[in-house]
């Protein structure tokens, strides 16, 4: 009897396991469906605007996209700190709220500082504008974050975003040696994303005649990391690869346009398209960047106003990243006798590199460069008999010292 009692239990609970292992099965399947869709992200890269993005339509051509947020590489407005009637007013609150007010109330909207977002002539600091910049765009910081906002990080499906402060009045400096660099190198290192993206206003590589490249914000991104660098200041765009990584100047958003040199090269980088070229007309624009599983396609759109007064953009430049693409091993010399041009380029990175220097040289690799050598010297306790001696360079190998990525080399 209670042999047959147990049996009729046994039948009646399998079809309810059943039943609810089915349900599970179905809900780890839609899970995952959910987790595979969460991956694909489209987001927008404006930079250089102000109140230009609205005026050239700029915005209505990102909002046509439908992106999942914005990121900005700097310069998010040009108006005063005063009206034309000399009443004080938020510049930020009169350039970016009318274009993507939206964007910023429903914490869609990620932009990193210029030179005008600290003074409206570019040259300078008020902390006032500062104050309003992140109070009215609202970067992603809570009390006590290092950088406060003026560099951070997020992340969004499969891609860590680090905005970062290229202006020289940056309190914790914009040395890749010094406390901003180091909280990056240690962010990447601890990021576990397929793509790594670093944004910021001052381009490191750029054939512009207005700024040109920013030596000082040409840090080891590659060798800590990164997917894709983007940047502005430049109000035109160029896209270079360096050894494998990609870097993007995207100054187009809405300020005056800086035509390029058609024929223009800097050593070491492929310039994969510039616009404008001197001499045709150019227009304003934005990127696109969608992100599925483990590729990222990023598209140059421009403006082009359609004779139903609509607003289309029309394709320049297009790439893809990959997650798996592989980067090129690094490319060594030996060691010479004598240390010039890029021989002394290796050298003062390895320096920095290695954080010898209490006070790294200035990165122009000027006469700061025996100086720094000098400082090894001393710290090494070799003869100081000059920047090239042999006891120096017996040293710098003994320690591992190969100089030498050679920047001509990709």
């Amino acid at each position: 009897m209670a042999d047959t009692v147990l049996e009729d239990r046994s039948s009646s609970i399998k079809p309810q396991y059943n039943r609810w292992m089915w349900l599970g099965v179905a809900l780890l399947l839609g899970l995952t469906a959910l987790s595979a869709q969460a991956e694909d992200i489209k987001f927008a890269v404006i930079g250089d605007y102000g109140k230009g993005v609205k005026d050239h339509g700029v915005d209505a051509l990102v909002k046509k996209w439908h992106p999942d947020f914005v990121i900005t590489v700097g310069d998010n407005a040009y108006s005063g700190d005063a009206s034309a009637h000399r009443r004080s007013q938020n510049a930020f609150e009169v350039d970016v709220i009318p274009a993507f007010g939206n964007f910023i109330k429903e914490g869609r909207f990620f932009p990193s500082l210029g030179n005008h977002d600290l003074h409206v002539n570019g040259d300078g600091f008020v902390p006032k504008r500062l104050e309003q910049y992140l109070a009215t765009l609202r970067p992603p910081h809570q009390p006590g974050d290092q950088g406060g906002g003026r560099y951070y990080e997020f992340v969004k499906g499969p891609v860590h975003f680090f905005a970062l402060h290229s202006n020289k009045y940056e309190p914790d400096n914009i040395r890749f040696s010094r406390k901003q660099g180091d909280w990056l190198r240690d962010r990447l290192a601890a990021a576990t994303e397929q793509f790594k993206v670093v944004f910021f206003h001052h381009a490191p590589y750029s054939t512009g005649n207005r700024h040109g490249s920013n030596t000082t914000m040409q840090w080891p991104f590659k060798e800590w990391g990164v997917s894709l660098v983007l940047s502005g200041h430049e109000h035109n765009y160029e896209h270079f690869v360096r050894r494998g990584l990609h870097y993007v100047v995207n100054g187009i958003g809405g300020a005056s346009l800086y035509p390029l040199r058609r024929d223009a090269t800097i050593p070491g980088l492929e310039r994969q398209k510039a616009y404008p070229i001197e001499g045709e007309a150019g227009q304003h624009g934005a990127m696109l960047v969608e992100v599925h599983a483990a590729a990222m396609t990023l598209t140059l759109f421009t403006m082009k106003r359609l004779p139903d007064g609509t607003i289309d953009g029309t394709q320049h430049d297009q790439f893809v990243i990959r997650a798996d693409m592989p980067l090129p091993a690094p490319v060594y010399r030996d060691l010479q006798q004598s240390l010039q041009g890029s021989d002394v380029e290796a050298w003062q990175d390895w320096l920095f590199e290695r954080q010898l220097l209490s006070e790294p040289p200035d990165a122009t690799f000027g006469s700061d460069t025996e100086a720094a050598t000098r400082q090894f010297q001393k710290e090494q306790d070799l003869q100081q008999t000059g920047v090239v001696d042999k006891a120096t360079r017996e040293r710098a190998q003994l320690l591992g010292f190969k100089p030498v990525e050679d920047p001509t080399s990709l």
